[in-house]
């Protein structure tokens, strides 16, 4: 396999120092909590989770701004925007009370064609050609998954809505009790991505009933859940509290960090506080997980991983460096070192075309990196 140095091609800091198309920056939560993680839904709209403990659902404008806010201010010659007052902050469309103070960054679920207070648009998950989706399941919403208040739950949200459906709650390994608070016996929520198995897309699974979630737990356990039908109304939130898991895996011996799945559902990798990245397997019905193998990292801690179209791995460090792994079935293949960032690595993204990979750090800066060749 072909290899080359990567260097970030831009890259963003919390300074704006040199960054020409400054907008005004509004706090969108709190600002002594900051932004836990983002989303977005589809062209013209944007999720935000502050650790304020709120989801705010937002609207995008043509120019990159949010709806109900100003439009940037004019430039200066080089680049500087012209000092001028701070005009009203936008509007979300949505705030969604999940109370969710744990490190779990929101994931999401978008069904084709949707948009906000219209729907999805009936198309199959994973934008496949099967069967369309029953608007009376679950995968027929726009939904988050957060961590609860307990911060070892999950609660699944009706974007829509703004309001819960249903909470998951891994339940304790086997020869050991529960917590005596409800807090689940798997420690802290530490990441959480939606899921469709293979089959789903090929027709052989009913695509309305083939949405999954992967969570990763404080105890290095990986857990596959599946939903009912026909979730409670939104009028009945927490009215079902799911405890049994479809399948659960061991990925790590430490805290498992982070979790990602591959587009097609079929694989995913897993980062965690030791110093291995793990990749395991959904089984084509979306029934199993089985481990495939892991990869020995120069330093311990992944603060955010990202898999590819390609099988190309991410993992953010907490030493700042970003590693790419190649996945091919049980092997892991540590291609490149990616060192930018001067803090924790805490979030990873590859384009849908797997070409370009976007990594964000505690320093608070974003670089954006070329990936096509490796």
């Amino acid at each position: 396999m072909r290899t080359r140095l990567c260097l970030p091609v831009h890259s963003l800091s919390t300074s704006f120092q040199n960054f020409s198309n400054l907008y005004f920056i509004h706090s969108l939560h709190t600002p002594e909590g900051g932004i836990l993680g983002l989303a977005l839904l589809n062209a013209t709209t944007l999720a935000t989770q502050g650790r304020d403990g709120a989801i705010r659902v937002w609207a995008l404008r043509e120019d990159g701004g949010l709806e109900g806010g100003a439009a940037p201010p004019p430039l200066r010659p080089g680049g500087t925007p012209a000092p001028a007052h701070a005009p009203p902050a936008p509007t979300p469309l949505r705030t969604l009370p999940a109370d969710s103070h744990s490190f779990c960054p929101l994931a999401v679920w978008v069904p084709e064609g949707w948009s906000l207070g219209g729907g999805g648009g009936g198309a199959s998950p994973g934008g496949g050609q099967g069967a369309e989706i029953p608007a009376s399941c679950v995968a027929a919403r726009a939904l988050a998954l957060v961590a609860g208040r307990d911060g070892a739950s999950a609660v699944l949200w009706d974007l829509d809505a703004a309001s819960p459906l249903l909470r998951l709650l891994a339940p304790a390994p086997p020869g050991t009790t529960q917590d005596g608070g409800g807090a689940g016996g798997r420690g802290l929520l530490m990441g959480a991505r939606f899921c469709v198995p293979p089959q789903a897309a090929g027709g052989s699974l009913s695509p309305g009933h083939a949405l999954r979630a992967v969570t990763a737990h404080e105890d290095g356990t990986l857990c596959l859940w599946s939903f009912p039908d026909h979730p409670p109304p939104p009028s009945a939130p927490h009215a079902i509290t799911l405890t049994t898991p479809l399948a659960t895996l061991t990925a790590h011996g430490d805290a498992a960090m982070s979790v990602a799945l591959a587009p097609d559902g079929a694989a995913g990798v897993c980062g965690a506080a030791d110093d291995l990245l793990s990749a395991f397997s959904v089984s084509p019905d979306g029934t199993a997980l089985a481990r495939l193998g892991c990869v020995r990292l120069p330093t311990q801690g992944v603060g955010a991983v990202a898999l590819s179209v390609r099988g190309l791995a991410a993992a953010a460090g907490w030493d700042g460096a970003t590693r790419l792994v190649q996945v091919e079935g049980t092997s892991l293949l540590p291609l490149l070192d990616l060192p930018y960032h001067a803090a924790p690595g805490a979030a990873a993204a590859f384009s849908a075309d797997g070409a370009w990979l976007a990594t964000g750090g505690r320093d608070g800066a974003i670089a954006l990196w070329d990936v096509g060749g490796v």
